[in-house]
């Protein structure tokens, strides 16, 4: 199957690369933090880092990490990166070092998510069966929640030992679906029942 990747560089110090040597960029927010000039550092943080900067600049002088010299080495950085494959998509970081001069991936840092198994696979086709038959009929509900049953009876039974967090996570997921199938079936039966007639009752 055909991937497709997305490429999101951070720099390990917390603000994101821009068209500027991030080595530049780090070097003037340390500068920024040295001088005390915490709103020209604030402006090189990420915006989702932000509330985290206000708290430490918030501290009293003497519990803030005296900065009276700053050296950096641009050795290392880490590039979020996404794969698309498909009806999916999995995120994980792709670290980077620099080597005579250039930056090359570390293989031993950066791990290759394993592919979505079969199993995985015929999880989410089953979610997406439950979700669209909550939508239909009782029968088709009936249906489809039958054959939920049965494959999570299946994998609970067979399955081994070890298996992968997101798979338990689509165990999981199913179990709840079939849960939230089962009260919507009941809340549909009783809607269709039609109340005791009083004036039959003996």
């Amino acid at each position: 199957m055909k991937k497709t990747f997305a490429f999101a560089a951070c720099l390990l110090l917390g603000g994101c690369m821009q068209a500027a040597d991030p080595k530049d960029i780090a070097q003037q927010y340390w500068q920024a933090m040295q001088t005390g000039d915490y709103a020209k550092a604030r402006s090189m943080v990420s915006s989702s880092t932000q509330p985290s900067f206000d708290q430490y600049a918030k501290l009293p002088a003497n519990e803030k990490t005296p900065l009276n010299a700053v050296a950096l080495t641009d050795t290392r950085a880490v590039v979020t990166t996404i794969i698309n494959t498909g009806n999916s998509s999995v995120q994980f970081n792709t670290v980077m070092v620099l080597d005579n001069g250039q930056w090359e991936v570390d293989a031993n840092e950066t791990h290759i998510p394993p592919a979505t198994s079969s199993l995985e696979q015929n999880l989410n086709n089953m979610l997406e069966q439950l979700s669209s038959a909550m939508d239909g009929n009782v029968d088709q509900m009936k249906k489809t929640l039958s054959k939920g049953v049965n494959m999570l009876n299946d994998v609970v039974q067979n399955r081994s030992q070890e298996i992968s967090e997101s798979v338990n996570d689509k165990i999981k997921q199913l179990n709840q679906s079939i849960q939230d199938a089962m009260k919507k079936l009941e809340q549909r039966r009783q809607q269709k029942t039609p109340a005791p007639d009083k004036n039959n009752v003996i």
